[in-house]
């Protein structure tokens, strides 16, 4: 019994003593989980700061794409005003017509063949200078050219040169001009403005001061689109428009024309619009869709006062939108180029 009481007594010191043991270790990792924590917080704190440099960095270089984008758009328009007219279009053969050249140019960006009509006064002096009138859609206007020219042969106005701007006879007409007077007019027009009139004021001896912009339906709608032009490409390029019945329920990049004007106008300091306008409709045109927009849309030109605009309406009676348009160029010619 006493060597048992005695084994128990030693298994028991024993157990104590790996308890102790135990006990010191324990407190021994605790004083130390302090400190490591410490140290793991000083590396992160160390870590973080290098997180955020990161992110301004990143910022910085935002920043840097930012200005170097800009100044790439900002030099894209510089080069766009000094671009020469071989850049923009690739002339190709003239063949002579009954009264009229007739001219193919490629545009380099609508990647497309255009037609350019000139009409040259009989009796032309390349000595004299002439107004130019720019005429849209001319595979419609080729049988008024007659009509046109006789304005001027009878004397009954002063003499100019027709331009006419169409396409190749084979082509879809209805869905080529939707693409340049609707859905990318841009196109269209820097086509005509560095392309189309360089080549042609180059080549005919043309009064620059003097130029007339005419266009019917869709092509009134790209009357008025080229004429708020907010970019300023556009601005005292044109010394007359004449539209016919402009299509005002159709947009460009969801942007309706009344809108487009709107911008032009707040954009505008001076207020100042030194045009002469001759815009018709027929009065037998549907209600809904051209008479009471384009009448909206003179109310709304005369409530702005714009400084030096010269704009007379006028509604045909017992016309639809398809005859109206000859009568109203005729007589916007009449009422625009006196002698």
């Amino acid at each position: 019994m006493k060597r048992i009481a005695k084994s128990i007594s030693q298994w028991f010191m024993l157990l104590t003593l790996l308890s102790g043991t135990a006990l010191l270790t324990a407190c021994a990792d605790s004083s130390q989980q302090p400190e490591e924590a410490a140290a793991e917080s000083e590396i992160m704190a160390d870590e973080e700061p290098a997180e955020e440099t990161l992110t301004e960095v990143a910022a910085t270089e935002e920043m840097s794409t930012e200005e170097v984008s800009t100044e790439e758009v900002s030099m894209e328009e510089v080069s766009m005003e000094e671009v020469s007219m071989e850049e923009v279009i690739e002339i190709g053969k003239t063949e002579s017509k009954e009264g009229w050249t007739q001219t193919e140019a490629f545009s380099k960006e609508i990647q497309d063949t255009f037609i350019i009509d000139v009409c040259l006064p009989k009796d032309y002096d390349p000595d004299r200078q002439y107004p130019v009138v720019y005429l849209t859609d001319c595979y419609w206007r080729r049988g008024d050219y007659p009509a046109i020219t006789e304005l001027y042969e009878s004397g009954e106005i002063g003499e100019f040169i027709l331009i006419g701007i169409g396409y190749p006879d084979d082509y879809d007409f209805d869905t080529i001009r939707e693409r340049d007077l609707i859905q990318e007019p841009d196109a269209f027009l820097r086509m005509i403005v560095r392309g189309v009139m360089p080549y042609v004021e180059s080549e005919y001896s043309i009064d620059k001061t003097d130029r007339t912009f005419c266009g019917a339906s869709y092509g009134g709608y790209f009357m008025i689109y080229s004429l708020f032009q907010e970019d300023g490409l556009t601005e005292g390029l044109f010394r007359n428009y004449i539209l016919a019945s402009p299509v005002f329920g159709e947009y460009t990049h969801g942007i309706p024309l009344a809108d487009r004007e709107d911008n032009y106008y707040r954009a505008s300091k001076d207020h100042r619009l030194d045009v002469n306008i001759y815009l018709t409709v027929g009065g037998d045109e549907d209600e809904g869709a051209f008479l009471r927009p384009i009448r909206n849309f003179v109310t709304r030109m005369e409530k702005r006062g714009y400084e030096e605009l010269n704009l007379t309406y006028k509604e045909y009676e017992g016309m639809g939108h398809y005859d109206v348009w000859v009568p109203s160029l005729l007589d916007g010619l009449r009422l625009l180029m006196k002698k």
